[in-house]
């Protein structure tokens, strides 16, 4: 056998030096890998005439040949001798045969469904139908009767006994099993108390084994009638069961807490061990389609379960699908469990040592019925739609697995595609800028068979496939380099004090992610302004501008940042940050060493620290005006007449006079306004009349209060006599 492990170094030393990083680095834009090498990733894709086991390990398939019907539904099947195949359907209730390769139309029923059908050991089979109780038998001549009607509104499953030639159906909705003796006449053999009986089989000896609906039950019934709960093993159904070297299988469906069990049925076993395989499936949840869904059918399946419970009681969970259901089982005779899942149209196979494989993987999306462990032709039954198909005893003619589409989040460039496997595969590739494979994405590339650098174009979105140019191969590993293209980062606010002005709405490019980011227009905001109130406190001068700052980082990368002042006159940019950029997003600019005057501010993002010099990207955004102010205003004119009017002016080379008052002989501060009552202006008269004073002489302070909480005072002397 022949590993392609070699391969590994030399595809990585390839890609390294082409894209020229190093593999591994911590850097963002150096190599990353795109890898598929578990169940869960390959399962995730298309499989064609490929089988995937749970360890991860992907080989060609069986062959199939399939073959439709006009029928949404194939619901069963039963093998009514060697070569002689019936299927039930819906939604128009036909009765299909297989012979000799060949799928046609064998009776018309009238029915809705036929749910259930059964081979009667003699060349025939009997077939349960819905909505009205029938039960029709095929006999080996082929002609179809009417065999028996039950008082109940679904038949779901049958199984007869050859030996008391006793035909034994589980029903709906009240969970009735009813026993049918050769001649057609019914009786009642249990209540399980419960909604529906979707299961039935026979062991050795007779005794019936019964799963049931809404309280997922699995039921052992004797002869005579006498119920036991074998497993209380939860659920909403126990929908199929299989019997194998004294052990019980069975397939359940629906949420998972654990059953109800109806008052009076003792109950055995149910302890669990084991941890379960769990199957991730793809695609969206249903159930078939085409019938009226009754209430043997959960309308949230909630999880698939299938268990194993032993003579002694143990019960295991032997796969797990976190949202699906189950539809069919069988049991080979080497105790390889095949299960059919009806939301995903595959077929698992679970061995002994409980190694999941995916052996089939079909168009439709339900797998409702199965014969593939015993006699050829071997036949799976579909739904949505329905077909019959056919498994060869040779492999797949082109095997090959389609992976999923890889989103590389931006456009990327692609280095080495390579594989682990034993045997030879081929790998293609292609690639585009659309979620979903359309007209505008590449063709497929050439194959290649051994470490080899991807030809499809640089790109957002990237698939691959892997074909079997063995029939023997393994694959178990498929990798992809990838160099993501850099990404500018971009600042989308900038304040001043708290206040600033934030990006415009965005303009999505094409084949880039959500919110990515296009120029940007800046707008200066409207600056808040407002006058003291009477009483308030003193503000306190502040030299220091606070900035901060925020930014879009789409790929990640460690953003530093640094920041510029320049007058606004000017375009001599003077750097804040000089010893070094910084990796906040604030900072304080201490503006007592700048002259008064209106300034701009200039915030620039880098990602260098994560990238080499050719491949950094910057942003930088520059602020509506800032002014700095650290002079206090003057008050000039200053007077106090004999009236004790006093009046003067106040005023400021760049900031408005927010604020006057007045203090007498050092008492408390008044608020006084200027002259038409509005602080307007860098320079506003004032004009007020004081509180006539006692005799002697007295001292007038008068400040003003600037936009910059600058403050000026000027003093006079008045006597009053």
């Amino acid at each position: 056998m022949k590993m392609r492990v070699g391969r590994w170094a030399r595809g990585l030393a390839v890609c390294a030096m082409a894209l020229g990083f190093e593999a591994g680095s911590a850097l963002a834009v150096s190599t990353t890998e795109w890898k598929l090498e578990t169940a869960e990733g390959f399962r995730a894709g298309k499989l064609e005439g490929v089988a995937v086991s749970s360890l991860g390990e992907a080989t060609a398939g069986f062959r199939l040949k399939g073959q439709k019907t006009t029928e949404q539904l194939v619901w069963c099947l039963a093998r009514a001798t060697k070569e002689l195949v019936y299927f039930g359907t819906a939604s128009n209730g036909l009765i299909y045969k297989w012979e000799a390769g060949r799928l046609a139309v064998a009776h018309k029923t009238g029915q809705t469904a036929v749910t259930a059908l059964v081979a009667d050991g003699a060349g025939g089979v009997f077939a349960g139908t819905i909505p009205n109780g029938k039960i029709y038998k095929v006999a080996a001549d082929g002609t179809l009767t009417e065999f028996a009607k039950l008082a109940v509104k679904y038949i779901w499953a049958l199984a007869f006994d050859a030996a008391s030639r006793t035909l034994y159906v589980g029903t709906g909705p009240k969970g009735t099993v009813y026993k049918v003796d050769e001649s057609g006449r019914a009786s009642i053999l249990a209540d399980t108390k419960t909604e529906h009986v979707l299961a039935l089989e026979l062991d050795a000896s007779g005794q019936i084994y019964a799963g049931t609906a809404r309280n997922g039950l699995l039921l052992k019934i004797s002869k005579a009638g006498k119920m036991v709960v074998v497993a209380d093993i939860g659920g909403d159904e126990v929908r199929a069961i299989a019997l194998h070297g004294g052990a019980i299988f069975a397939a359940t469906n629906g949420s998972q807490r654990r059953g109800m069990v109806p008052p009076g049925l003792p109950v055995f076993g149910g302890s669990f061990i084991a941890a379960p395989i769990v199957v991730q499936p793809a695609g969206v949840v249903g159930r078939p389609v085409g019938v009226p869904v009754p209430a043997a059918f959960p309308r949230d399946p909630g999880q698939g379960t299938l268990y194993r419970i032993e003579a002694e009681g143990r019960v295991e969970t032997l796969l797990q699908l976190p949202r699906g259901f189950f539809t069919a089982i069988e049991v080979d005779p080497d105790g390889n469990v095949y299960v059919a899942v009806g939301e995903d149209g595959r077929v698992y196979r679970v061995t002994p040592d409980k190694i999941v494989h995916t052996v089939f993987d079909l168009k439709e999306k339900q797998v409702l019925a199965l014969s593939v462990t015993g006699a050829e032709p071997k036949l799976l039954a579909t739904g949505n739609a329905g077909a019959v198909y056919q498994v060869s005893g040779g492999r797949a003619r082109n095997p090959r697995f389609t992976s999923p589409v890889y989103d590389a989040k931006f456009v990327s460039r692609w280095g080495v595609v390579d594989y682990r496997a034993s045997g030879k595969i081929t790998i293609r590739t292609r690639s585009g800028n659309t979620p979903k494979p359309d007209t505008t994405w590449s063709d497929w590339s050439d194959g290649a068979s051994d470490a080899a650098k991807v030809t499809s174009p640089p790109a957002r979105y990237l698939q691959l496939r892997a074909e079997w140019s063995d029939h023997d191969a393994v694959l178990r590993q498929i990798r992809v380099f990838v160099l993501n293209q850099n990404q500018r980062a971009r600042l989308t606010e900038v304040t001043v004090d708290g206040v600033g002005a934030v990006s415009p709405p965005i303009v999505q490019p094409v084949g880039m992610p959500t919110g990515y980011p296009s120029p940007m227009v800046h707008r200066a905001p409207m600056m808040p302004f407002q006058h003291a109130m009477p009483g308030a406190a003193l503000p306190r001068r502040n030299p220091t501008k606070r900035l901060a700052w925020k930014a879009e980082n789409h790929d990640g990368d460690p953003l530093v940042y640094s920041v510029y002042v320049r007058e606004e006159a000017s375009q001599n940019w003077i750097h804040l940050t000089r010893k070094g950029p910084i990796h906040e997003t604030y900072f304080s600019w201490d503006t007592e060493s700048f002259p008064d005057g209106w300034y701009r501010v200039k915030v620039v993002a880098s990602d260098e620290r994560a990238n080499p010099p050719h491949l950094v990207l910057t942003h930088e955004w520059v602020t509506h005006s800032v002014l700095v102010d650290n002079r206090e205003p003057d008050i000039v004119d200053l007077v106090v007449e004999g009236d004790l009017t006093v009046r003067g002016m106040a005023r400021d080379n760049f900031s408005t006079i927010k604020r006057l008052e007045y203090s007498l002989d050092g008492g408390d501060w008044v608020l006084v306004f200027p002259e038409g009552d509005l602080h307007d202006g860098t320079a506003v008269r004032f004009r007020f009349r004081l509180p006539k004073p006692a005799m002697g002489a007295h001292t007038l302070h008068v400040r003003a209060i600037d936009a910059g909480n600058n403050i000026g005072v000027a003093s006079r002397i008045f006597t009053i006599k």
